[in-house]
């Protein structure tokens, strides 16, 4: 079995240091298996920011990754490089000083809170936010020709042999129509 990726962070003594204090990472990360990569998600870059909040560790930086996705012409995988900003604030499910169970009460999603073994995880987000930043409509290329709807042929790499009737044949009787 393959290990999984995960892209997490150990932050105890950061949850130790004064409220201000703060961290710099540089993420240049290959997924070769796991979570990530069964979403096509792969070579993740950027720069991090932890800092320490009165409530928790606050994460933010912009980050890169390459996503295969699929043209909407043509329907061909390949890869596209998108750019994200994270931005949330991650709270501690034990007070590391204390080892009290925190106050979760007010969180709503569960990817936001740091572990018992003070381990906060950002995989989750990365997918989401890579997830999120593919296009509307990807295209291989933007000059993508698309495919042949009759027989389905990549226009890319060649003209179909199928019958061409300009004409659709719904509008046949108004075509026919001359107007004087």
């Amino acid at each position: 079995m393959e290990a999984s990726v995960m892209i997490e962070f150990n932050v105890s003594e950061l949850l130790k240091e004064p409220v201000g204090s703060n961290r710099k990472y540089k993420l240049n990360e290959e997924t070769p298996s796991g979570s990530l990569k069964e979403d096509r998600i792969h070579n993740i870059d950027g720069v991090l920011s932890l800092m320490r909040t009165n409530r928790g560790v606050l994460v933010f930086g912009n980050m890169e990754s390459t996503i295969t996705s699929t043209c909407s012409r043509c329907l061909a995988s390949y890869d596209e490089r998108v750019s994200f900003d994270i931005e949330d604030e991650f709270l501690p499910s034990i007070h590391i000083k204390s080892g009290e169970q925190g106050n979760l009460s007010e969180v709503d999603d569960p990817n936001v809170i740091i572990n018992e073994n003070h381990l906060l995880n950002l995989t989750e987000h990365i997918r989401q936010q890579s997830i999120i930043s593919i296009p509307m409509k990807p295209l291989c290329n933007s000059n993508c020709a698309g495919i042949c709807s009759q027989c389905g042929t990549n226009l890319m790499y060649g003209k179909c042999r199928c019958a061409k009737d300009e004409r659709d044949p719904r509008w046949g009787v108004l075509l026919d129509l001359k107007l004087d």
